[in-house]
């Protein structure tokens, strides 16, 4: 007869960040990615804290960054994805593989970047006189309680060449815009119309340029997003932008998105199905981030007079998917304006009306056709 014996039940994830020896920052949102307090952070050189959000869900990790003026951070390869954004300064970055040459590339603030699955990568201030920082949403926790080794995790010689080989317009290349077609060739009708696939964005505002913007008239009227996907990655993320004294539909999808605001200001609702009474209020501006936990209802709420954009990180895309459904698209994840509780719509004109402002919602869509 074996031997009975209680172990406490463990999240790898968690007890690693938890040894690092930096701030966690909890909850729902954070206000500002600038005002986040750091702490020095010996594996990475620098100065940082976790973002370890409601809404993460197990399946994204987030951290902000600090690196000193005129310094470098350690080099570091791990086995889970990465997305940068700059958050302020400016600097160099070189990504390499064990037996490649180091590829060299610039970015400031408002670039996104992805270093290559467990390539080398090392992150470089070139100010002399004042701190960079940046956000990172990582698939760690995915990874680290999947294995549960951070030997393996930072340890690991395999050079994914399929996404990486030291090619020289890695960084430089202008990319390309892809449409999802099934095995057969046949545009998959319920997927996103088209990703924009590149590995660095100088400005991520740039993104939001081109003739192959996708409208999202279904979900924001007047508003339009673009979908992105870098270093051939799983993790996937989306720019949207949208006119002020406008609302989201109410929508609900898969957790581990992390939303950075990138400009305007406002506040977002969350609740879980079947719970309007237990909705939660995150206001936020510009560097604002709100992780809404999975299945949960959200909403956002541009109540300024500056254009609104926001960028959301998260776990699986839809280039590689885990699954067949395509959630933004299905008619059971929204709530249309016109079935959604009246209260929403007082309550974000009575805030438009404290800045002497009028919402810019026609009233048709409150009509159901």
């Amino acid at each position: 007869m074996p031997k009975l014996v209680k172990v406490a039940q463990s999240n790898p994830y968690k007890t690693w960040i938890r040894g690092e020896g930096i701030p966690i920052i909890e909850g729902y949102s954070i206000d500002d990615v600038m005002t986040v307090p750091l702490k020095p952070w010996p594996r990475i050189g620098g100065r940082g804290a976790y973002i370890d959000l409601v809404g993460s869900d197990n399946l994204t990790g987030a951290y902000v960054c600090e690196i000193p003026p005129g310094k470098s951070l350690n080099p570091e390869k791990h086995l889970f994805e990465e997305l940068i954004y700059v958050v302020s300064g400016k600097g160099s970055a070189a990504a390499w593989n064990e037996d490649g040459d180091r590829q060299t590339f610039q970015w400031q603030e408002g670039s996104l970047f992805s270093p290559p699955l467990n390539s080398w990568h090392e992150l470089t201030n070139k100010q002399s006189d004042k701190a960079a920082r940046f956000l990172a949403v990582t698939g760690a926790p995915v990874f680290m309680n999947l294995f549960h080794n951070s030997d393996f995790i930072f340890n690991n010689d395999f050079a994914f060449k399929d996404r990486y080989s030291g090619q020289s317009d890695y960084f430089t290349s202008e990319g390309r815009i892809i449409q999802l077609v099934d095995d057969r060739g046949k545009i998959i009708q319920s997927a996103i119309p088209a990703i924009w696939e590149r590995n660095l964005f100088q400005n991520v505002l740039d993104a939001l340029r081109p003739s192959e913007i996708i409208g999202l008239e279904q979900m924001w009227k007047g508003g339009k997003i673009i979908h992105m996907v870098l270093s051939d990655n799983t993790m996937e993320l989306h720019i949207g932008e949208f006119e002020p004294g406008t609302y989201m539909k109410a929508h609900r999808h898969d957790g581990g998105a992390h939303i950075i605001m990138l400009s305007g200001k406002g506040y977002s609702l969350m609740w879980p199905d079947r719970a309007p009474e237990q909705r939660i209020r995150c206001d936020w501006h510009k560097g604002s981030v709100i992780s809404p936990p999975e299945n949960w209802w959200h909403m956002h709420f541009a109540t300024g007079t500056e254009t609104y954009i926001h960028m959301a990180l998260r776990w699986c895309g839809n280039k590689y998917r885990f699954n067949n459904d395509w959630q933004y698209l299905d008619r059971r994840n929204i709530i249309e304006y016109y079935d959604e509780d009246p209260e929403i719509r007082r309550i974000f004109e009575a805030e438009l009306a404290k800045d002497g402002l009028k919402s810019k919602m026609d009233k048709s869509l409150y009509k159901k056709k």
